[in-house]
């Protein structure tokens, strides 16, 4: 089994979060981590980033690849409507880096001539209750996304931890490119709801599982 683990969003490696959620994969697979933060965490240098990551997930990951984002645009210029609590440039910051991420999986999948069987969208700071057993859902995540049962709200999907199938996950990181188009279609201006209506636009359907994740800080 070939899974990658798509890291994006600020840095926040200084909790155990990482190093639980390497723990928790399933110990025959083979694990890629590609990592996209934007700048102005401790460190915001990609090597000591990779070197940090590497070391607190205690060698799990086959490779670690980091990217970090600079000079950072707010550059969403459209009439939106938004709940009061719902900040606009880091919602664009975060899904706009889950695009950038899921890029580099895909230079990897395309250079080497393969595709991932898993995809995992995460953040730094998100831990799992329990193992993943990803091999029961692979019959799944050919057609859906699956998602934890907590963190949904507004009507809306978890945006801190996913997982599918690598060309179900593509689909997943473009949520940046059709805001313009999703709010223009009467779609609220938030995070998780954005995320919900981009899928049902596109077709692919979320499936909940089993599964709780938290948050983790130092």
């Amino acid at each position: 089994m070939r899974i990658a683990v798509c890291l994006s969003g600020a840095e926040r490696l200084e909790s155990p979060a990482i190093t639980h959620l390497a723990r928790n994969l399933p110990a025959d697979a083979e694990i890629d981590c590609y990592a996209f933060f934007w700048e102005g965490g401790p460190l915001s240098d990609e090597a000591a980033l990779e070197q940090l990551i590497a070391q607190k997930t205690e060698g799990r990951f086959r490779s670690v690849e980091v990217q970090v984002g600079r000079n950072f645009t707010m550059d969403l210029n459209i009439q939106i409507q938004k709940y009061p609590e719902t900040n606009v440039e880091n919602v664009v910051r975060m899904y706009r880096g889950i695009r950038r991420c899921n890029d580099m999986k895909l230079r990897r999948e395309l250079t080497g001539g393969f595709r991932y069987d898993h995809v995992i969208r995460t953040r730094a700071d998100v831990q799992l209750a329990s193992p993943l057993d990803l091999g029961k859902f692979m019959p799944l995540t050919r057609e859906f996304i699956v998602f934890p049962e907590n963190g949904h709200w507004r009507g809306g999907l978890n945006d801190q931890f996913a997982f599918g199938s690598s060309e179900k996950m593509d689909v997943y990181s473009l949520v940046i490119d059709y805001i313009p188009e999703h709010c223009g279609n009467g779609c609220v201006f938030h995070p998780e709801t954005l995320l919900r209506f981009h899928l049902n636009r596109m077709q692919v359907l979320p499936i909940l599982a089993p599964i709780t994740a938290q948050l983790v800080r130092s």
